[in-house]
């Protein structure tokens, strides 16, 4: 009986190890969608209608680079795995880009947000692809494969609720200024990238599991019209998504200009 319950702790230990890289997920979702904007729109003198441009050119880019990612993981193997290498890409991709875009110099302008934020997005596109989908071919079992699901979605929360403590603390304890804010923000991403994706690395190995056959575009278009199941969750979570991003976008401005408490972003976050 014990031996079954070391058995059974161990195999959690390592896959938690392995669901920290989705620990940083909401830390980039709160540094892209809730604090870049007051930063380049008011801080940086860009103005809302250009940091909005600019992010709607930096997402069509992102809307590019994902499947071209998914491609390339697929059809590609290499000596150490489908998905492990290009994990292991990410890492310097993000670190770069996150500490880019959140420590503008005085001079960054639009072409600047622009180039870096789409290098972001690369990055970020790289990292959950190459992780999700690993995680899924870990086993062919349903449950298992929930439960493997789930654990993501609870480091992705933790992610959240860490990443919000760090401004919130920093309101408390002294006047930060909204760049240091963001910077430290940063800060905190450009440790715990590097640090998950090693911890995952040595947690869990890769399968074997060979290419899937591709349905195709037109192929995939059919399934998704005959299937109104797939069509409904699919409706919801862009409705759920777009809802999200849209209250994350305006947080910081609304807390700043409508109610009046620039200093307490971090504790209402």
């Amino acid at each position: 009986l014990f031996k079954k319950m070391n058995q059974v702790s161990r195999s959690w230990l390592r896959m938690a190890g392995f669901a920290l890289p989705a620990l940083p997920l909401n830390s980039l979702v709160v540094i892209v969608f809730v604090f870049l904007p007051p930063l380049y729109a008011d801080h940086q003198g860009l103005g809302t209608a250009a940091v909005g441009g600019i992010f709607l050119i930096a997402k069509l880019f992102d809307i590019i680079a994902a499947p071209i990612w998914g491609t390339v993981m697929d059809n590609y193997k290499t000596p150490w795995g489908r998905r492990r290498p290009w994990l292991v890409l990410a890492v310097p991709i993000l670190m770069t880009s996150v500490y880019m875009v959140s420590n503008p110099p005085e001079s960054a302008g639009t072409l600047y947000l622009l180039i870096w934020l789409t290098t972001l997005y690369i990055g970020w596109d790289a990292w959950t692809i190459s992780h999700t989908s690993w995680a899924l071919e870990l086993s062919g079992d349903y449950d298992r494969r929930s439960r493997i699901t789930g654990l993501l979605q609870f480091m992705v929360m933790l992610g959240g609720i860490l990443v919000s403590t760090i401004p919130a603390v920093m309101e408390r304890l002294s006047s930060p200024s909204y760049e240091e804010k963001v910077s430290s923000i940063a800060l905190w991403m450009l440790a715990v990238l590097p640090l998950s994706v090693l911890i995952c690395l040595f947690s869990v190995r890769e399968h074997d599991v060979p290419p899937q056959p591709h349905l195709g575009f037109r192929r995939g278009i059919s399934v998704l019209i005959h299937n109104m199941a797939l069509v409904r969750l699919l409706v919801a979570n862009a409705l759920l998504t777009f809802s999200t991003y849209f209250v994350q976008g305006l947080f910081v401005f609304f807390v700043t200009y409508t109610l009046g408490l620039e200093n307490w972003v971090g504790l209402l976050l």
